[in-house]
């Protein structure tokens, strides 16, 4: 029974990291091909599409914008998220109601937000740029953000951070001394899951962003306007290698800060 039902529980994570790797890995692949015909077998290995990818001007100017709304977006994510975090822990009443209006930002569907988000905008009469998507990735991270971070809050700390009020250390000196550096991974991590999530959002951008597309907007444009081509995978490849070394990032720094407390 104990045999079935591993079998059953390895044919299910199989078929499972199939369905997730095998259309990134044939994305790679086909990257690669020198043809442009999406078909099996090549014709020879090359490089020729990533090098006319980065001389393509809306590219580079798309990389450019996604590149400093998601560092901004980052930092504001964790400014908002350090402070809510601090403040969570000091109240009594009504932490619970304060911790889920935060996380609304996970519940209420994007494109929803997006739309009325863009409404909003066009009552104001505030003209779309790159900038005007910094809200509404702020709203989509700090929730994921002050999860990680709510993580770093152990009895633990609670010890320290009494310990050096018991020697006459101020508020401002333990949390510099004390509690940013305890719970400075989590701070890390947050911060950079801000930026991937603001890196590879395009519902929400799709209504309140204008002027040089983000990436995720780019690529959904090129995909509109023309056929897949080798192009469109070689900067699917280039953005899924650059998410997933963030995330590599993101859970090293998890586990740098979980075996130092061991």
């Amino acid at each position: 029974m104990k045999l079935g039902l591993k079998t059953v529980v390895s044919v299910i994570v199989f078929v499972m990291l199939v369905i997730v790797y095998s259309p990134i890995m044939l994305m790679i692949l086909f990257s690669f091909n020198s043809s442009r015909k999406i078909t099996f077998p090549f014709e020879s290995f090359s490089i020729n599409w990533y090098i006319e990818l980065l001389q393509n001007r809306q590219f580079t100017n798309a990389l450019a914008s996604s590149f400093l709304l998601a560092i901004v977006v980052g930092f504001v994510t964790l400014v908002i998220v350090v402070s809510t975090g601090l403040f969570l822990r000091e109240l009594t009443r009504g932490r619970k109601i304060i911790f889920y209006m935060f996380t609304l930002g996970i519940v209420i569907p994007g494109l929803s937000y997006g739309l009325g988000t863009g409404l909003l905008y066009k009552i104001l009469g505030i003209r779309l740029a790159s900038w005007t998507a910094l809200p509404v990735h702020v709203v989509w991270a700090v929730p994921w953000g002050l999860i990680i971070l709510l993580t770093a809050f152990t009895p633990e700390l609670a010890t320290f951070e009494e310990a050096a009020r018991t020697l006459g250390a101020s508020e401002i000196a333990i949390f510099k001394q004390v509690t940013m550096p305890l719970i400075s991974s989590e701070m890390m991590a947050a911060t950079m899951f801000g930026f991937l999530l603001s890196w590879g959002e395009l519902i929400r951008s799709m209504f309140v962003a204008g002027g040089s597309a983000t990436m995720p907007v780019f690529i959904f444009g090129f995909l509109y306007s023309s056929p897949p081509t080798p192009v469109l995978y070689s900067l699917g490849t280039l953005n899924v290698a650059f998410s997933f070394l963030l995330m590599i990032g993101i859970v090293l720094m998890l586990r740098r800060k979980s075996i130092s407390i061991v």
